[in-house]
């Protein structure tokens, strides 16, 4: 037993140690090469076309093929469009050109489309007729002769003194012209050629009624005319009355009624 050397007891190996195990056979693995060149020479092509040749075309190829299509797509497109529209045209100038058949044809399934316009007949040539003017003369207008309308002549002015009163009449209200006192206006003019002065009837007048003139000159020349005043009391209730003025010859009567 004793000539029998003692083994070593296995320890487990470290990190470090198996480490640097796979370092060596990784070297070991590089040196080991075919000794063919050819095979080696192979070896190096295939890695040259696996690391620099592209994986896929560029993009702008695939962008200018895109491009392409669309305009071809689009010539086509408006090239269609260009013959249907042409299409459309003609066939709504030849409709525009072909008179409409007459009425009779249309329910009738044989009906000849010549036979509505008439054709000349062979021994007689068809003649165009040219539109003729026809002038037709222009009378020249004749003068009307305005007949001269009679003209009123105005009034003549008479020589005397005469008077207008603008209103011919009065209606007046008790409770808001008679019982207040409020004046009533009465516009008298002279009308005649010769001056005036006039002046109240006191006697043929109704009792309450009376008229003023507020220039207190009671004259009025030819075409004066003077804004009187009028009032009437508040005894005058409901009942009819009567206003007289009295002129150089004359009198002028102005019926009054007075209401509610």
């Amino acid at each position: 037993m004793s000539g029998i050397k003692e083994r070593r007891a296995i320890q487990p190996l470290s990190p470090e140690t198996k480490k640097l195990e796979r370092l060596e056979e990784r070297r070991t693995s590089i040196w080991i090469r075919p000794t063919d060149m050819r095979t080696l020479l192979v070896e190096l092509r295939a890695l040259a076309s696996y690391y620099f040749s592209p994986p896929f075309f560029p993009k702008w190829k695939g962008i200018l093929r895109f491009s392409v299509d669309l305009l071809s797509i689009a010539i086509l497109l408006s090239f269609i469009s260009f013959l249907v529209t042409q299409t459309l045209i003609n066939s709504t100038l030849i409709d525009a050109q072909n008179p409409p058949l007459a009425t009779g044809c249309i329910a009738i399934q044989g009906c000849d489309k010549t036979a509505a316009t008439p054709k000349a007949q062979p021994s007689q040539p068809a003649t165009q007729k040219t539109p003729v003017a026809v002038l037709t003369p222009v009378l020249s207008p004749t003068p009307v002769q305005s007949v001269p309308t009679a003209v009123p002549s105005p009034s003549p002015t008479p020589a005397t003194a005469l008077l207008s009163v603008m209103p011919s009449s009065l209606t007046v209200s008790y409770s808001h012209v008679c019982a207040i006192k409020a004046p009533v206006l009465l516009v008298l003019k002279n009308v005649g050629g010769a001056a005036l002065l006039w002046s109240l009837d006191k006697n043929n007048t109704s009792p309450g009624i009376r008229i003023v003139d507020p220039t207190k000159a009671y004259v009025l020349q030819p075409g004066q005319s003077v804004a009187a005043t009028a009032f009437c009391s508040p005894g005058n209730n409901g009942n009819h009355y009567k206003l007289v003025i009295l002129y150089n010859a004359g009198e002028v009567t102005i019926p009054v009624a007075v209401t509610n």
